[in-house]
Parts: structure tokens; sequence; C-alpha cells
């Protein structure tokens, strides 16, 4: 048995639900779902083009790269949930969807060690649409991890920073990077000390906002409070400030 389907110009883009009934004189009747995607004529393509911050530098066999390579994108009409494609950028960067039904799209593209990138583009019969998109690279990661103690039924959590280095782009990072408070009453102080360093290629802007001298934390009937003077400053290539 065949289907066929012809929609008026008018009707709008989506998704269209049938029941087929099917009757006998010895059976019970029975619908069967019928489901039916309209999207609109004529067909499109698109080419997305994927960077980051190492776009355009040499890789370690001193050939420019390119793009992002292995980056995974897929795309999705927005009224037509059922048109969905997959597709992994190649070493150029790029990746290209062929014969696209014309409309509105969604796109999601993720990549190793990069943020995750989303947006819209449309399809327009016979027209090939091209996508540019910049990756955020993910410069310093941080992991939670809690170390169970064996008195007073205790946690210590740990915070683990791990951060890229030789890169582009300034990547300031303080040690420690978290500090375990003892017991204190209102009123009590805590004093410590902390390095900020510099371990990125790039040297930290003089917009950035660094803690001078030494701090304390202390306690008070509403909670804890930060004292501590500010002011700009930069931090070369390398270079750390201490702090305390």
């Amino acid at each position: 048995m065949t289907l066929t389907f012809s929609p008026e110009s008018s009707l709008a883009e989506g998704m269209y639900t049938f029941y087929l009934r099917v009757t006998s004189s010895n059976y019970n009747p029975t619908d069967i779902g019928v489901y039916v995607s309209v999207t609109q004529s004529g067909v499109g393509n698109v080419l997305f083009k994927t960077s980051d911050i190492y776009t355009g530098t040499l890789d370690r066999n001193n050939q420019p790269i390119q793009g992002v390579a292995g980056a995974r994108i897929r795309v999705q009409n927005e009224s037509v949930m059922t048109v969905d494609q997959t597709r992994t950028t190649d070493a150029l960067g790029e990746a290209s969807f062929e014969n696209l039904p014309a409309g509105s799209y969604r796109y999601r593209i993720t990549a190793n060690n990069h943020e995750e990138q989303t947006g819209r583009f449309r399809i327009r019969p016979g027209v090939t649409a091209s996508e540019a998109v910049f990756l955020n690279y993910n410069l310093v990661t941080v992991e939670w991890k809690v170390t169970e103690t064996t008195i007073r039924d205790r946690y210590e959590i740990v915070l683990q920073a791990t951060y890229q280095t030789d890169v582009p782009a300034a990547v300031v990072v303080a040690d420690p990077g978290s500090v375990t408070l003892p017991d204190m009453k209102a009123g009590d102080v805590f004093t410590g000390e902390f390095t900020l360093t510099n371990h990125g290629l790039i040297r930290a802007s003089e917009k950035t906002v660094f803690a001078n001298g030494p701090y304390r934390i202390v306690k008070t009937a509403d909670g804890w409070r930060w004292e501590g003077p500010l002011k700009y400053r930069c931090l070369g290539v390398g270079e750390n400030a201490r702090y305390g």
C-alpha cells in the first residue's frame, strides 16, 4: 500500500500526525500512526569553518594550523526535528552539509578542550551558506576532589586547577587555589598568603585586578568578610607576585 501526500503551499513547516485505521470482520480495529514531515521546497548546503587561538600559528611540524580538526557539528531543522545531521571537521577545520531542506536550523559544536558553541543559520534553495565559528579554548579547568577523613566525620575539599601553558593567552593561576579555614568565632581573623603566576605567553592586561598586600578573612556575625587592598597590576610572561 502506498500513501501519497500533497500539502498546499500555504501549509506551515512541521511534523504532522495521521492515523490509518485498519478494520476487519474477524479482528478489532487497529490504528497505525503515520508521521509526515513538511519542509520548504528545495534544498541547499552549508559549509562550517571552525577556528581557535591556535589557528594561523605553526604546529609541531612547522606547518600552519588551518582550523580546529575533529570538532563535532550537529545541525537540526527548527521546525522538523527529524532533519538532524552530524559531521566532524577535517584537518582544515571545515565540515560541509549538503542537500538540506530549506528552512531555519540550529547548530551545536563541541571539541576537546574547547567551549561548546551554538547558533542558528538558514538554508535557502540552491545556495551554499557559510558559517565561520570561533571556539574558545579552555585554558584552565577546575576539578573538585573530596577527601574523606576519619575524625568527626569531616571532609576536606581540595580544589585542583589544570591549566594550559605555552599558549598565546594570559593564564594567571593562584597558588594555593583554595584555603582551609580553621574554626572561627565572630571577630576572629585569619591571615594568609598566596602567589599569582602568569603561565601563558601573553602579558596579563592592566585591566586585571589583583589583591596587593596581606589579606585577612574576618569572621562576622553575618558570615565572612575579605579584607585586603586592591590595585591594578600587570603580570609578565612567567612572572609571579606574592601576597601575604
